[in-house]
């Protein structure tokens, strides 16, 4: 009685079908099948009997026919089958109780929600995956989604069902039917799935047809009238579709077909839908409900097969597959942030790669414009050092003197982009997604050749802009901190600040790390710049400006045109660069506060500083080792601002486009190949 009473126990059970079992574990666990016992208990021995089947692991069952050309499981499965075959007590006893689990499954739940986004915003749906992933949940709820996760708690096991042969499901489906007669449990018919597909079909297409219908997605597809959109007329097909389902399989098969001619209508809009955010700004709210309403137009199409007779053991297998792959993805937030994000990187790419594009030097006299450009940015970035210095002299607050320096960046940023100047470093943030844009044509010869032209041009455009940057960034540091010293006899430092400033730049040391950090804010504005531009036009900010009765009122008819026009050229370079003065001067204070001495390296700012330093301790420094540990740290400095604000715009770009890692291959040894043939190229124009 006691062991009894410890098969009995479903705790025990579940214990051991977690550990390596032998047949004997099998015997017990289909010895006991009970449809009588609570709902629990039925739930947890139908878990060990299939974690039983799908276990890891050799069969230990080579005498099963077939075993050696079937999916492990299958092969188990099959043996279970058999010993069922042989006793026909437990065959009943085990029927019975599949029987009675179903019965008591929510099948409107299974169609209409297991595997679908749930939630009515991408914010809501984002938390419920957090919930679902940090928070315990009844696992034995009779809803098939929880259940589901208990059955099958590995997407592997989707690929097993997909898998079953003919033979098997056959089997199944037998076992299902064995014994059943006229059986109803509690009143009820065991099979509740087969009533429920008319209602599901009815209650998805309702909710489906309320949110085409809502205003998020009705202006953003062109219609006559309302009553013209794909989604209005859904909900009196699916009705006809089910009343037909009571009549004739011809009666079916012609209301399935105009409810199948309407879902592709419905389809198309959504597409056009997309078009619209691709053009005029993307959302991820309108993204998430795009992409919900396409999972339930999928879903719509496989009840309207169900209903017309898709209910073979091939057909239910396959969408039980689907469901365990939907509910596994449905509790990943990654898999939601990928999908719904996929958009919004896009349209950042494309602003990047638009804004990109003329800061590629493909011949010589752009090479040459470029550095003229960039020496422009260097007059520039020779008050931003000097505003620097004056910042962290006024002895403030940290977080005033963040503001301060913040404001000392942004301002010089700005002017840049106002006068047409360049910032060396920044462009590969906003050059990379040009070249992304040209990776789809690498399987051919001639599209391989041409975009690693194009990387080639971008290389040879970063020097042009360093050289030109350096070439007045370091000598007018250098002459305005002499000047200083000699006619004011007022260094710009102190001699330990200058010290300090030599040592801390030194390539041995925390250089390096500074570098690639600043290179990750340089990535981080382009992001916020092609997001600002995508806020500027979702918002429709310039034409309410253009319209604007106040600023026309108070400024003149002409302003707000002329104001609208200016900002929908310049909206993303100015928020690129207030937000990169904003990160480069406020990041080093933050992270400081929080117990992190972290500071920026962005080349050309840290050349002028170590410039002022060799101004203030004299020409003697040129001679000492520890100057030419800086300048190697300098020249890291710039390798590390380039190298991973470009591989990470490269990396958002090639997400952003689909790009294979086939093609990704095919470039690397491309570009290897012409380092080794023409490694001069990588640096200057070829002689014309």
């Amino acid at each position: 009685m006691a062991l009894r009473d410890k098969i009995h126990n479903p705790v025990s059970m579940v214990l051991r079908a977690l550990r390596p079992t032998d047949v004997g574990t099998l015997d017990q666990l289909l010895a006991h099948a009970s449809p009588k016992a609570p709902y629990p208990e039925r739930i947890e021995w139908l878990v060990s009997v299939l974690r039983w089947v799908t276990r890891r692991g050799p069969t230990g069952l080579e005498g099963v026919p077939g075993g050696e050309r079937r999916h492990p499981a299958t092969t188990r499965l099959h043996y279970a089958l058999g010993v069922l075959e042989r006793n026909p007590g437990w065959k009943t006893a085990v029927a019975r109780t599949l029987r009675s689990i179903v019965r008591d499954l929510d099948a409107l739940e299974l169609f209409c929600e297991t595997g679908l986004p749930r939630e009515a915003s991408f914010l809501n749906e984002a938390f419920e995956r957090v919930w679902l992933r940090l928070l315990p949940s009844d696992p034995y709820r009779a809803e098939l989604g929880t259940v589901l996760v208990a059955l099958f708690p590995e997407e592997a096991h989707a690929e097993w069902l997909e898998s079953l042969d003919d033979d098997a499901l056959d089997r199944v489906g037998a076992l299902l039917a064995h014994d059943e007669g006229d059986e109803t449990l509690a009143g009820r018919p065991w099979n509740p799935m087969v009533d429920d597909v008319p209602d599901a079909l009815l209650l998805l297409t309702s909710e489906l047809r309320a949110t085409g219908l809502s205003t998020s997605i009705r202006k953003r597809i062109a219609a006559a009238s309302f009553r013209d959109l794909p989604f209005f007329d859904l909900t009196r097909a699916a009705e006809e579709v089910v009343a037909a389902s009571r009549q004739s399989p011809g009666a079916l098969a012609d209301a399935a077909a105009r409810l199948e001619e309407r879902l592709d209508r419905c389809a198309r809009a959504l597409d056009q839908a997309r078009a619209h955010l691709d053009e005029f700004g993307v959302s991820v709210r309108i993204v998430y409900l795009l992409e919900r309403m396409d999972a339930q137009i999928h879903r719509t199409r496989t009840l309207v097969a169900m209903l017309g007779g898709g209910r073979h053991p091939a057909f239910v297998a396959a969408f039980l597959a689907r469901l365990v792959r939907d509910t596994q993805g449905r509790r990943r937030l990654s898999t939601l942030l990928e999908t719904n994000t996929r958009l919004l990187a896009q349209k950042v790419v494309d602003r990047s790669a638009e804004t990109g594009e003329h800061y590629i030097a493909r011949t010589r006299e752009q090479y040459q414009e470029g550095f003229r450009s960039a020496a422009g940015g260097g007059l520039v970035i020779v008050g931003t050092v000097f505003g620097k210095f004056v910042a962290l002299a006024a002895g403030l607050a940290p977080f005033v003197q963040g503001l301060l320096v913040s404001f000392n960046y942004a301002a010089s940023f700005v002017l840049m982009q106002l006068s047409h100047f360049t910032l060396a470093t920044k462009q590969p943030a906003t050059t990379a997604p040009a070249l992304a844009a040209r990776m789809q044509a690498v399987d051919t010869q001639a599209g391989l050749k041409a975009l690693v032209d194009e990387i080639v041009h971008l290389l040879r455009s970063q020097m042009a802009s360093i050289l030109g940057n350096l070439v007045v960034v370091v000598p007018g540091v250098a002459l305005v901190a002499l000047g200083s010293i000699h006619l004011l006899g007022l260094p710009p430092i102190g001699t330990d600040k200058a010290d300090k400033l030599i040592a801390e730049h030194a390539l041995i040391g925390a250089t390096p790390l500074f570098a690639a950090i600043t290179g990750v804010l340089l990535f981080v504005s382009s992001v916020a710049a092609g997001t600002a531009d995508n806020w500027f036009v979702l918002r429709g900010i310039g034409p309410g400006i253009a319209r604007s009765r106040r600023l026309a009122f108070v400024f003149g008819r002409r302003f707000p045109r002329e104001l609208a026009a200016f900002l929908k050229t310049h909206v993303s370079g100015l928020a690129g660069n207030v937000a990169l003065g904003t990160l480069l001067g406020m990041t080093p204070e933050l992270l400081t506060f929080l117990g992190l001495p972290i500071d920026v390296r962005h080349v050309t700012i840290s050349s002028g500083k170590v410039a002022a330093a060799v101004a203030t301790l004299g020409p003697a420094v040129l001679l000492e080792l520890r100057f030419w540990h800086a300048a190697a740290g300098l020249a890291a400095a710039g390798l590390f601002n380039v190298g991973v604000s470009f591989a990470l715009a490269l990396a958002l770009a090639i997400r952003a486009r689909g790009v294979e890692a086939p093609q990704r291959t095919a470039l690397w040894s491309a570009l290897l190949r012409r380092l080794r043939e023409r490694p001069r190229s990588f640096l200057f124009p070829d002689p014309s």
